[in-house]
């Protein structure tokens, strides 16, 4: 299975995810946590051999 199969596979784990977080201050918003995320992909990810690694980018900014 090619890596794009693999995340497939996790992808078909995800039912539904619900907002279960939510920022605080003007401005707030709800947002899907990221623990929430992790617990319904991680034992289809082990499953599969597939890892989150960090790494850093760059990011640029573009102006219109």
């Amino acid at each position: 299975m090619n890596l794009y199969q693999k995340i497939n596979e996790v992808k078909k784990e995800v039912k539904v995810l619900s907002k279960d977080a939510e920022t605080s201050g003007q401005g707030s918003y709800s947002y899907v946590s990221g623990a929430q995320i992790l617990r319904t992909i991680k034992n289809k990810m082990e499953e599969l051999g597939l890892l989150f690694l960090p790494v850093e980018t760059e990011s640029k900014g573009y102006s219109t």
